[in-house]
């Protein structure tokens, strides 16, 4: 069973000899955000979001490039149309290149709050996809309302994953600024739409060993 406070999301990259990187994200109740520390080796230190560079290659993608019959679902929010159109052209561009045998559908909702319902109804379906990646841009105010949005998310999608133990990629970004959505979602170094991509592929990977 998972906690709901305390989970685990697995990213796998092709460096240091195929290290097996994860992080560890928890819900801070009064600060109303997420908490993320990343370890490699035993070795843990906090850091909000990981700050690396990409890289171009994904481990044991090569098993599922001529793989029929997977099947990944994109579920992203049209709010913020700018930032999530190009996430989502950027992850189906992704996936395309590094899985070219993997059948992907795209679904859009609303807005982030409308993510996670969706996200469990193609898991609820006969013949559910084998990973689902939710995308979506949310841009704080000078409110609570985004972290609230935020922190609801984050808890659905974990749900949502534990509970029918499929993959559920968390690309639903809690951004201070259109300056920092502009960098995670249209640039090159951090662009968060590719990420999911690469993170849903390696997860079916090691799914299929």
């Amino acid at each position: 069973m998972c906690d709901a406070q305390a989970f685990v999301l697995w990213y796998v990259y092709p460096r240091n000899s195929h290290t097996q990187f994860f992080h560890n994200a928890s819900l801070d109740k009064e600060a109303g955000s997420v908490l993320i520390s990343v370890a490699e080796n035993g070795k843990t230190s906090p850091m909000y979001e990981p700050q690396h560079e990409m890289s171009n290659e994904i481990l044991q993608a090569p098993i599922l490039c001529g793989r029929n019959g997977l099947k990944v679902v994109v579920v992203a929010s049209t709010f913020n149309k700018k930032y999530t159109d190009a996430l989502v052209e950027n992850c189906r561009g992704e996936l395309d290149r590094v899985a070219p045998g993997v059948a992907v559908t795209v679904v859009r909702v609303p807005g982030a709050f409308e993510i996670p319902m969706v996200v469990n109804r193609e898991l609820q379906r006969e013949g559910k996809p084998d990973a689902i990646i939710a995308l979506g841009v949310i841009i704080r105010g000078s409110t609570a309302h985004a972290d609230l949005i935020g922190e609801a998310v984050t808890r659905e999608l974990l749900r949502a994953s534990c509970d029918h133990l499929t993959p559920v990629i968390h690309e639903v970004l809690l951004l201070e600024n259109e300056e920092q959505a502009e960098e995670r979602c249209c640039g090159e170094a951090l662009n968060r739409g590719r990420e999911a991509a690469r993170t849903a592929i390696s997860m079916l990977a090691l799914a299929h060993q």
